[in-house]
């Protein structure tokens, strides 16, 4: 949504005020680095594409 009518909208509904100052968050993407977790813990993030590959078949196996 366009800044200015953030800001419109804003006027009245303190909900999409909070939006306003959250906007920073969906200028870049963000950059995760798990490495700390990967050392001391072991712990591997799954790729994306299997993260989706794999919600995908869980939801086709409850029949949704």
């Amino acid at each position: 949504m366009p800044a200015f009518a953030l800001y419109a909208m804003g006027a009245v509904n303190r909900t999409v005020r909070e939006l306003i100052e959250m906007q920073y968050e969906f200028a870049e993407p963000f950059v995760v680095d798990s490495s700390l977790a990967r050392d001391r813990l072991g712990a591997v993030a799954t790729p994306v594409e299997e993260a989706l590959e794999r919600t995908a078949e869980a939801y086709r196996a409850l029949g949704k």
